[in-house]
């Protein structure tokens, strides 16, 4: 009796196909209960990628290693602004304890005392201390925004909240810590060149089908919903 799959590929068959149009397998000799009792998708689906190599034969792969991460959805335009405008407010508030305690610094200190009205002038160990404490709680909101898009499932605070993540088009996995960096880094290198950090950027958002970047294309990233 003719199987409705092939056993080798998995590939489904019409009625009394003896061969496998993919693979080639001779099917007309096994049975259903040989085949379909056992079938095992992911089983099956392991040992198509192990079969499978070079080239030629990238878009099968990319077929079976996407399969299991269902449809994969472009991030909304407005998402992606609202997430990047939460992550700026995060990253300012992770910020506060940096300025509060420099404030401090200046007032306690004496050190701007026409702007402060004080007199007060602190030891040069209390000024150092002020200062070393403040330079330490600067790391966090200055880090951030480069490990952010790589942290668990590809997702920020702010892209969290707002149900979008960034993956890698090299593999379909969440953005890395590295690829973050990167995508910040040139972020921050187009943003000093105004007309193509400001005007550019967000245009390439609007206009592309994808809405991927400058950054996104150095990094190859995308930023799709999270389903």
């Amino acid at each position: 009796m003719i199987m409705s799959h092939c056993p080798q590929c998995g590939t489904p068959l019409e009625e009394n196909q003896q061969f496998c149009n993919s693979c080639g397998c001779d099917v007309i000799s096994q049975t259903i209960d040989d085949f379909t009792d056992k079938f095992d998708n992911e089983k099956v689906a392991d040992e198509i990628k192990a079969r499978i190599a070079g080239k030629e034969n990238v878009h099968i792969n990319e077929k079976w290693d996407n399969e299991p991460q269902g449809q994969v959805v472009r991030a909304d335009r407005g998402k992606r602004f609202m997430a990047m405008i939460l992550d700026m407010i995060f990253t300012f508030i992770i910020s506060l304890p940096a300025m509060v305690l420099a404030m401090m610094a200046m007032m306690n200190t004496g050190l701007f005392p026409a702007l402060f009205n004080n007199g007060i002038v602190q030891t040069n160990t209390i000024f150092i201390l002020y200062y070393f404490i403040s330079i330490l709680l600067c790391i966090p909101p200055l880090i951030y925004p480069f490990i952010k898009d790589g942290m668990k499932n590809g997702q920020s605070f702010g892209k969290r909240l707002m149900g979008i993540r960034v993956i890698s088009l090299d593999d379909g996995m969440p953005c890395t810590y590295a690829r973050s960096a990167i995508r910040q880094l040139i972020t921050s290198l187009l943003c000093n060149v105004a007309f193509i950090g400001l005007i550019i950027e967000p245009l390439i958002v609007l206009i592309d089908d994808d809405g991927r970047r400058i950054a996104d294309r150095v990094a190859n990233t995308f930023v799709v919903q999270d389903e």
